[in-house]
């Protein structure tokens, strides 16, 4: 069985995510496209914020720049919330 943190990695590489409508346009603004999403996936180290059930991402991109994101867990699919 996966841990919290190896699932959200997983479905960040798998492409078992939705993005908020926020997440939405800051994706837009900031050029990230999926392959972005995926390799934070790959490269990416979980933190799961205190007293909370939102999960803190960091990693790189496709391009080996950094990359942070906030997400949350909901039925399986991780919701991610903020770049």
């Amino acid at each position: 069985m996966k841990t919290d943190s190896e699932h959200v990695l997983w479905c960040l590489e798998s492409g078992n995510y939705r993005l908020t409508a926020h997440a939405k346009q800051r994706a837009l603004e900031r050029g990230i496209e999926p392959a972005d999403i995926r390799t934070l996936g790959q490269t990416g180290i979980v933190f799961l914020e205190r007293d909370s059930k939102k999960f803190l991402i960091k990693g790189s991109d496709f391009s080996g720049d950094s990359l942070t994101l906030v997400a949350v867990l909901e039925f399986d699919v991780l919701i991610i919330t903020l770049f």
